[in-house]
């Protein structure tokens, strides 16, 4: 492929490497969209996503508090954001339920490297009939 990127185009779907070696200095039209980003990584990671959510909200948890207590009987999804797949997540209904996850002995992780770090998690409202792609929500 020449280095010339024809300008002929609304989408243009490509790998992410290819994207950032080949569109780095590229000026792109008001109808042109990538189907990548640089550092994409800070808003599809959870943890990441954690951490730039609370640079913008620094009272993110009492905000989840009054969001809960606006809407009784709703489900609740808490994720470890280190993880995918659906691995460590569970539903709640009750503030109470986080109380007792957080004094599970379970919950701190035991390694050479990281005594007793308490994995971080993520809450957010639970979608019980989401959008789905093809019928998977992979």
């Amino acid at each position: 492929m020449s280095n010339e990127i024809d300008t002929e185009w609304d989408v243009y779907w490509a790998d992410i490497h290819w994207i950032h070696e080949n569109f780095d200095h590229v000026y792109l039209h008001d109808h042109q969209k990538i189907n990548h980003f640089r550092n994409h990584y800070e808003l599809t990671r959870k943890d990441l996503l954690v951490k730039n959510v609370k640079r913008m909200i620094k009272t993110d948890y009492a905000l989840f508090q009054e969001e809960f207590k606006k809407n009784p009987g709703s489900i609740w999804i808490m994720k470890p954001v280190g993880r995918a797949q659906g691995k460590g997540i569970f539903l709640i209904n009750k503030i109470s339920q986080i109380n007792q996850w957080k004094k599970d002995p379970r919950l701190t992780r035991s390694s050479s490297e990281n005594q007793d770090q308490v994995e971080t998690y993520i809450i957010q409202r639970y979608i019980d009939n989401p959008y789905l792609i093809g019928g998977n929500n992979n």
